[in-house]
């Protein structure tokens, strides 16, 4: 995390005091405050020389088949309908996401017959 970072409208940010894996919107930047829309709440000003960090923006959850030679492979919103939609020489499921503190995971897992 920068510790010098500058918020930008569109940003996606937390500050060190807020919940885990709490994050806002910027929707304007002043000169010394920010505008932010943070889950359900309403849109709020933050004083912009708090100490803000950057996080990016969040991958889907997806599961993919994995086969032997297969290059591109079909992405699936639900470990489930990976695991229906299957081919016999599937080796292998790989499962991509962002966790909830902004931290991306690929998880690999061998398929045995």
């Amino acid at each position: 995390m920068d510790t010098n970072y500058t918020p930008k409208v569109g940003d996606r940010v937390r500050h060190d005091a807020w919940g885990k894996g709490d994050t806002a919107r910027v929707t304007a930047v002043g000169e010394r405050k920010v505008l932010m829309v943070r889950g359900l709440l309403p849109e709020a000003s933050w004083d912009i020389c708090q100490r803000w960090h950057k996080v990016e923006t969040p991958l889907p959850e997806q599961w993919f088949n994995v086969y032997p030679g297969n290059i591109g492979w079909p992405a699936y919103s639900h470990g489930i309908t990976a695991e229906e939609s299957a081919g016999d020489h599937r080796i292998a499921v790989l499962h991509i996401w962002t966790d909830a503190d902004g931290v991306d995971h690929a998880e690999i897992e061998r398929v045995t017959a």
